[in-house]
Order: C-alpha cells, then sequence, then structure tokens
C-alpha cells in the first residue's frame, strides 16, 4: 500500500497541478477498487471449495494462489470458472497451489 500513501501524498499537496490531482484520484479509485475485487473473490472461493486463497488483480490478469500443497486440476478448472463467471470472462485467470 506504499503506492496508496504516495497517491494520497499527491492529493493533499499544494505544489501539484490539478490534473496530476485528477489522476491520483482517479489512480486510487482504481486501487480501492481492485483491492475490493480481489477480496471479494477470496472469500468467495474460500467459502465455496474451503481452501484458503490469495488473489491479485494486475490490468487483465488474476493470480490467484491456493494454500494446500496438493495440486488438483479439478480445483484449479473450478476456481477458473467462478472467476470467470463472476467476472463475465475479462480475465486471464492463472492458479498456483502452494
Amino acid at each position: 500500500m506504499e503506492e496508496l500513501k504516495i497517491l494520497q501524498d499527491v492529493l493533499l499537496s499544494n505544489s501539484v497541478t490539478v490534473a496530476q490531482k485528477n489522476e491520483a484520484y482517479e489512480n486510487i479509485k482504481y486501487l480501492n477498487t481492485t483491492a475490493s475485487l480481489e477480496n471479494k473473490l477470496e472469500e468467495k472461493i474460500d467459502n465455496t471449495y474451503k481452501v484458503s486463497s490469495f488473489v491479485q488483480i494486475e490490468d487483465s490478469n488474476i493470480k490467484v494462489v491456493v494454500a494446500n500443497k496438493k495440486s488438483s486440476y479439478e480445483l484449479a478448472n473450478n476456481i477458473i470458472n467462478l472467476i470467470n463467471a463472476e467476472l463475465k470472462d475479462d480475465y486471464y485467470v492463472t492458479v498456483k497451489f502452494e
């Protein structure tokens, strides 16, 4: 969340332009929306499949890390399908087991 702090500092600064403040505000909105979506997906995966997961969204890619040393092709496929159904196939989803 270092990036969020930097963006907040830009918003509060008196030495930046209105355009820079607007850009910082839009970036903060994007980060908050992304974090909210990541949490929502983690909860849905955790509740549906009874596993602990971590979701990271970057641009049009979603990386899911499942805390389970035993990998399962079926579980990975189910998680990908769950995310695609939730987000209308707008993302490239990868699943990793650790």
